[in-house]
């Protein structure tokens, strides 16, 4: 907390996860979750903390918007999305990861509630130019066409 610069640090457990609110001025949350699921890539060790990989982050992330709606997880997809990660890649490796199959209905529904993202309760690091953020979820959906069954 003191190499940090915080004047406290809270921690909260929500079913399985672990949130720190690091406090000052202003409050900076991290969380941190252990999916008892196998990793599908390698992880790495920095400074003592076990990290996973990016495509294991990605499937976590990816698999977290079927349970919850929460626009930090928008955001994740969102720069996933604008760093060259494909609707198409994160099914595969989260129906990798999750042995459960992510139909492409689900996926566009999910998607589309993306569409309708609402900032103002978030502090962000980087900016997000809105009609891009369309664009990009935008492109996504319309790539899942043709992977419907009728």
């Amino acid at each position: 907390k003191l190499k940090l610069n915080f004047d406290r640090v809270e921690y909260k457990k929500l079913y399985d996860r672990h949130i720190f609110f690091f406090k000052n001025r202003e409050i900076f949350k991290t969380e941190f979750t252990l999916y008892s699921f196998p990793t599908i890539g390698k992880r790495s060790i920095k400074e003592g903390i076990v990290i996973d990989s990016l495509d294991d982050i990605a499937a976590n992330k990816f698999f977290s918007l079927f349970d919850r709606n929460e626009i930090k997880d928008k955001i994740d997809l969102y720069f996933l999305f604008k760093n060259g990660f494909s609707i198409k890649k994160l099914r595969r490796i989260t129906e990798k990861k999750f042995d459960f199959i992510i139909d492409a209905i689900s996926t566009g529904n999910t998607l589309a509630r993306c569409l309708k993202a609402d900032f103002t309760a978030v502090k962000l690091i980087k900016p997000i130019n809105k009609e891009e953020w369309e664009e990009i979820f935008t492109v996504q959906i319309k790539s899942l066409i043709g992977n419907f069954l009728i």
